[in-house]
């Protein structure tokens, strides 16, 4: 079987790497609009989350330990039980 030297790419879609056979039944042209549209819509979210884990790895780096959010104390603290 040979590769094939093309997809159907969406408008502002770029493939970089190699391409082996049978990548086009993954990367079709929808797969490949539908990734495009989620980098589009969630990028800057997907940059901001990735620098708050950064620096609150940091944080855990220097000594912090893990703790439980402060606003759900009441449900810890709370008279129930399962």
């Amino acid at each position: 079987m040979t590769v094939p030297t093309s997809l159907n790419l969406p408008a502002g879609v770029v493939v970089k790497g190699a391409l082996a056979e049978r990548y086009d039944e993954i990367l079709s042209h929808d797969a490949l609009a539908f990734v495009a549209e989620l980098q589009r819509r969630f990028n800057e979210t997907r940059k901001r989350l990735l620098a708050v884990r950064k620096e609150r790895q940091k944080r855990f780096d220097a000594g912090e330990t893990p703790d439980f959010l402060a606003e759900t104390r009441h449900i810890r603290e709370g008279d129930w039980k399962v």
